[in-house]
């Protein structure tokens, strides 16, 4: 998409926001721009991290992030890491 139809697209979408009275809607729009912007943190941190890292460690996070993305990866509470150490 090229930046003259992106703006215009931006443009549609915020208008329609503003049209919109449905408040479950604006919620939903507003927890996915949200969730978008914590990636976009998240990614940084990671490229930040890969400076710091070895690079086996790097790629250790990254499976395990990956992992974690699907489902596939075992999950703690705070407490129990807590009880556990």
């Amino acid at each position: 998409m090229n930046e003259e139809k992106l703006n215009t697209f931006k443009i549609e979408l915020l208008q329609a926001i503003i049209a919109c009275n449905d408040v479950e809607k604006l919620k939903q729009v507003k927890l996915l721009l949200a969730r978008e912007s914590m990636n976009m943190v998240r990614e940084e941190k990671i490229a930040y991290e890969k400076d710091v890292l070895s690079e086996k460690q790097t790629q250790e996070l990254e499976k395990r992030i990956k992992l974690l993305r699907e489902g596939k990866a075992e999950k703690f509470s705070y407490e129990e890491v807590k009880k556990k150490n």
